[in-house]
C-alpha cells in the first residue's frame, strides 16, 4: 500500500502537476539557485516523473534557502516576467489565453504564452523576439525576455529577501490559472517578431561597411540602448501631464542622430527598435521606419540649408545681397 503524503508535499505535487500539464513538455529545465550565494547553482532536466520523484529533494533545498526555477525546454512556450494586475488585464484584452498565469507574491505574476504545439517552436531568436514584444506592450520585465527564461516552479517558497513576512515565513508560489490551447494570437505574435527581426537583418551589414570615420563614437553604440536612452531624454522633458507621441517621438530622436552626423543605415537600425515597428510587423513597419527615416533626412537637409549648409557661394550672394 502507498504510503499518503504529507498535506504540504501533496500540495506541492499538485501544483507542479498543473503547471506541467499547462506547459506540457517532454524534458523541462530545472535550476536550484542558493538565496545567499548566487554561485551556488543546481541544474536539471527531467522529464514529468523525473520531475515529480525530485519533488522531495526540490521541498528540502527550498526550505535550506534555495530558489526553485523551471521551465519547459521547448520554444513553444515563452515567458513574461514580473506583470502586475494591469499587466494581466491588458494581455487578456488584446485576446491573450496564457497556458499559465504563476503567481509569485501578492499582485505579481509571471505569465507563459504557448506560441505551438509541444515540439513544434519557432526558433530560439523568434521566441525571444515575441517575448520582448510581449513585455514591453503588457509591462514585463525588459531584462527577462530570452527563449530559455526560467520562472519559478508553482508548490516553492519565494524565498527572496524583500517577500519575507513578519513571522519569517515566505510566499508559497501558485498556479492561478491554466490552459492547454495554443495562444488565439500566436500566429500574429510570431509573424511580427519575424517581421522585426528580418528589418534588423536588412539594415545591420549596411552598418559594417559605413567607414570607420563617419561618428566612430556614434557607430559604436547598441542601436537598442542609443534607442532607449533617446526615449528617455525626451521622456524627461515632457510637460506635467502630456503623454509620450510615439511618432514624434521616433521623429525627433531620428532627427538628433542625423544632426550628429550618423549615415542612414544607422538611423534605420536605431528605429528598428521602436515599438511602433513590432506592433505594425512586416512589412509595415519596415515602411513605417522608412517614412520615419526619410522625414527626418529631409527635415535635417532644410535645417542644414537654412543654416549655410548649401554650396559655398551660395551663402556669400545672400550676405552680399
Amino acid at each position: 500500500m502507498m504510503t499518503p503524503l504529507r498535506p504540504g508535499a501533496e500540495l506541492t505535487r499538485r501544483a507542479v502537476e498543473g503547471w506541467a500539464s499547462a506547459v506540457e513538455a517532454e524534458r523541462y529545465d530545472l535550476r536550484l539557485v542558493h538565496t545567499e550565494d548566487k554561485a551556488r547553482v543546481e541544474t536539471r532536466r527531467p522529464g514529468l516523473e523525473g520531475l515529480l520523484r525530485l519533488l522531495p529533494l526540490l521541498r528540502a533545498r527550498n526550505a535550506e534557502g534555495w530558489h526553485v526555477y523551471a521551465r519547459p525546454a521547448d520554444t513553444s512556450y515563452v515567458l513574461v516576467d514580473d506583470v502586475d494586475e494591469d499587466g494581466l488585464h491588458s494581455m487578456r484584452l488584446a485576446g491573450h489565453r496564457p497556458a499559465a498565469v504563476v503567481v509569485t507574491s501578492p499582485w505579481n505574476y509571471q505569465v507563459w504564452i504557448r506560441l505551438a504545439p509541444s515540439g513544434a517552436g519557432p526558433s530560439h531568436e523568434v521566441a525571444a523576439e515575441v517575448a520582448s514584444q510581449l513585455a514591453s506592450m503588457h509591462g514585463g520585465d525588459p531584462g527577462a525576455v530570452n527563449s530559455r527564461q526560467l520562472g519559478r516552479l508553482p508548490g516553492f517558497r519565494n524565498r527572496k529577501a524583500l517577500h519575507q513576512r513578519s513571522d519569517g515565513s515566505y510566499p508559497t508560489v501558485t498556479l492561478r490559472s491554466s490552459c492547454t490551447e495554443v495562444d488565439p494570437d500566436a500566429q500574429y505574435l510570431l509573424r511580427t517578431a519575424a517581421g522585426v527581426i528580418a528589418l534588423r537583418r536588412r539594415y545591420r551589414p549596411q552598418i559594417l561597411r559605413v567607414p570607420a570615420p563617419t561618428v566612430p563614437a556614434l557607430q559604436a553604440r547598441d542601436p537598442v540602448e542609443e534607442y532607449r536612452e533617446g526615449i528617455a531624454r525626451i521622456t524627461a522633458h515632457l510637460p506635467p501631464g502630456m503623454r509620450l507621441d510615439r511618432s514624434r517621438a521616433d521623429f525627433a530622436i531620428a532627427r538628433r542622430l542625423f544632426a550628429r552626423g550618423a549615415s542612414s543605415a544607422y538611423v534605420h537600425t536605431v528605429l528598428l527598435q521602436c515599438d511602433k515597428a513590432g506592433e505594425l510587423g512586416w512589412p509595415e513597419g519596415l515602411h513605417y521606419v522608412e517614412r520615419t527615416v526619410a522625414a527626418a533626412k529631409d527635415a535635417h537637409a532644410a535645417q542644414e540649408a537654412d543654416h549655410g549648409g548649401g554650396k559655398p557661394g551660395e551663402r556669400e550672394d545672400e550676405e552680399q545681397g
